[in-house]
Formats: structure tokens, C-alpha cells, sequence
């Protein structure tokens, strides 16, 4: 019996009564990607803009956090929530905002080649205040299609890794636990063993340095070059950490999703005027004169 059943069956003993609200989604992304989604503690404060978090306890099977929620014209409401994952196929979600009790049980698995994921709201009250359950399902179901319009995008984009070649360190895990990913250093992108595929690229220059940054793919690896008055400098077009696409602001590379600040594959002086080649993992690159070129 879960935690949705189990805590049913203990409240309408006791003389509540409950309404449901379902709500699915169905992407191309592995039921993995929702999983990580779901246990990704991290970008709630940089994703979601209906929500932020602030956890009083992280385990990797439980996570209990203040959110300062808006809920239609209140904003920052304080909820505390309670988050369950013990097992692989799905998360459990308890938490109590004024005279509602609520617990949500979201699942997710393959079909038809797709991910579907499904997520059950049941709400209680005493049945003097059934009939307010209509709106407390008008304000979940606003507040699902927003989760969904910022998460979705992130699931789709480690489904088009996927489909490069690319893996992650936890696919091998038991189950992804909230704990765990709390660590943003920890590099867990995983690139297809033959990243290279030979294609090259040549820039002038002066070219480059009209703007503030180009991207560079070969259609499984992808490059940021940035060129300044100072240096010529090559990052990661991935986040190592969970696979963001990252784009370069300013003089930096922070992650979308979770703040992290990527370092630099490679950074050169302009004043050297003489012929230089470098050979890493990922590409090569030689620059001459005005011109670099880079492999991929």
C-alpha cells in the first residue's frame, strides 16, 4: 500500500473526505530524465518562477522544505512540503496549506516509445469544505502547467543528448535520490565515445570578436568560442554537470539550471602572434595568424 492509499485510508476513518485530479504529460525523454527531474533539488531556485525552496532536511529517499509558493494573486505563500522517493518509478509529495491536506503521487514509465508521466492530487477536507475543492483544482492545475512549461524543456533536452550518444553516470543508479543532487561539481554528463567526428571550422579573427560568443557543433559535440581583446577562450557548449545547454554572458559561463560557473576547456593569448595547435578530448585547434580553425 503507498503512502497515497495508506494515508486514504487513515483519513476518511477519521471522517474526511477527498476529491482527485489527474494530470499527465507525455515526452520523448527516458523515464530516467523525469525521475532526475522530480529528485532535482537545485533548480527549483533557478528554473521555476512560481516557486522557490529553502530544504530543512535532504536524504536521498526524503526531503522535507519550506516553499514560498504564489498561488494566483498571493505571492510567496509559505507551504511546507514533504518528499518521498523510495522507489524508481515514482515520487510522492505530502503538504497541508490551510484547511486542505494534500498528497500527490506522480508516476511515470514507458509507452508507445514515449515517457508518460501521471500525477494524482488528492485532496481532503472535512465535507463542510467539499465544495471548495473545485477551486483548489482550478489553482493545482495553473500551477501544474507551469511546472511543466519549465520542466519540460529540461527533460527534452537531455532526451536530445540521449539521442547523440550521451549518458549519465546515474542511469546505473538504484533510484536518483534528492540528496545527491545537491552536489553541482560532481560531473555527471557522459559523452559518446567517438566525440569527435573530424569536422572543421575556420574564423577570421575579427570576425570572431564582433560577437560575444559562437557556437561550434558537429552534431554530437557543441563549442562556445568567446574572443575578446585579450584572449581567445573555448568552453563547453554542455554543462558536465547534468548536460544544460550553456550559453556564454558577459565573461563567464554560469549553468541555467543550477548555477554552476563552467571553467574554460582552453584559453589563449592573442599577442602571440606565432602558429599554435592544441590537441584535447573534444577538438583541436590552430591558430595562424588571423585565422583559427577549429576540429570537432
Amino acid at each position: 500500500m503507498n503512502l497515497q492509499e495508506r494515508f486514504t485510508k487513515y483519513l476518511t476513518k477519521e471522517g474526511f473526505v477527498y476529491s482527485d485530479l489527474v494530470l499527465q504529460s507525455v515526452g520523448d525523454y527516458e523515464p530516467r530524465d523525469a525521475e532526475w527531474n522530480y529528485s532535482d533539488v537545485p533548480h527549483l531556485n533557478y528554473i521555476h518562477s512560481k516557486a522557490n525552496a529553502e530544504p530543512f532536511v535532504l536524504e536521498d529517499e526524503f526531503a522535507s522544505s519550506l516553499y514560498l509558493q504564489d498561488f494566483l494573486f498571493l505571492k510567496k505563500i509559505p507551504v511546507l512540503v514533504n518528499n518521498f522517493h523510495s522507489e524508481v518509478d515514482h515520487h510522492t509529495y505530502c503538504s497541508q496549506f490551510f484547511i486542505f491536506f494534500v498528497i500527490i503521487e506522480t508516476r511515470y514509465f514507458k509507452e508507445n516509445n514515449k515517457t508518460r508521466v501521471v500525477t494524482t492530487y488528492r485532496i481532503f477536507s472535512k465535507p463542510l469544505f467539499k465544495f471548495l475543492h473545485y477551486f483548489v483544482k482550478v489553482v493545482l492545475n495553473k500551477n501544474y502547467q507551469i511546472l511543466m512549461s519549465e520542466d519540460t524543456p529540461m527533460r527534452d533536452e537531455r532526451a536530445e543528448l540521449r539521442a547523440k550518444g550521451y549518458t549519465f553516470k546515474t542511469d546505473t543508479d538504484r533510484l536518483i535520490g534528492y540528496k545527491q543532487t545537491v552536489d553541482i561539481t560532481i560531473d555527471n554528463l557522459i559523452p559518446p565515445p567517438e566525440i569527435k567526428t573530424g569536422q572543421s571550422y575556420t574564423f577570421k579573427i575579427n570576425e570572431l570578436e564582433q560577437s560575444e560568443s559562437t557556437r561550434v557543433s558537429n552534431g554530437i559535440n557543441e563549442l562556445l568560442l568567446s574572443v575578446n581583446q585579450n584572449n581567445i577562450v573555448v568552453f563547453p557548449g554542455y554543462c558536465p554537470h547534468e548536460g544544460a545547454r550553456l550559453e556564454i554572458r558577459g565573461k563567464t559561463v554560469t549553468c541555467p539550471w543550477h548555477g554552476r560557473a563552467c571553467k574554460p576547456l582552453l584559453t589563449l593569448k592573442k599577442e602571440n602572434k606565432s602558429e599554435q595547435s592544441f590537441h584535447q578530448e573534444q577538438f583541436d585547434l590552430t591558430l595562424e595568424d588571423n585565422e583559427l580553425t577549429l576540429t570537432l
